[in-house]
């Protein structure tokens, strides 16, 4: 998740932050990783359940609009492609910051609601709003 998180930071996951509220666009949803990998994973929710999402060369576009990351990550010169699908319901699609080497959404899938492990609210000392 570099740059939003440096290699070697620590961070604090809220693990009860969904439990009444769902993930909302641009949090940092740590979840369970898919088999055969193993661990946990960092990504930034962008698509939401019942949303259309498409992955061109040029950008994520969500219901066609493209999408623009708040802190001004790129999500331009994606290698994989996605024609545009519905998400499914209590499914997110979740890109990685890094976003030509990131093993997110594009690869893994749309990630099930019932692995999100939590919201995470601090890296290193700093607090995420």
């Amino acid at each position: 998740m570099t740059p939003t998180i440096p290699s070697g930071s620590t961070i604090r996951i809220d693990s009860q932050a969904y439990e009444l509220a769902k993930p909302q666009r641009f949090d940092l949803a740590a979840f369970r990783a898919p088999e055969p990998l193993k661990g946990i994973f960092v990504f930034t929710v962008i698509g939401l359940p019942g949303e259309e999402v498409e992955v061109k060369a040029e950008g994520i576009f969500i219901n066609g609009e493209k999408i623009h990351h708040p802190s001004g990550i790129s999500f331009e010169g994606s290698t994989k492609l996605i024609s545009r699908k519905e998400i499914p319901a209590k499914k997110y699609f979740l890109i990685g910051d890094n976003f030509a080497l990131a093993n997110d959404s594009r690869y893994l899938g749309f990630i099930p609601e019932e692995v999100i492990l939590g919201k995470v609210t601090h890296i290193q000392g700093w607090e995420i709003k």
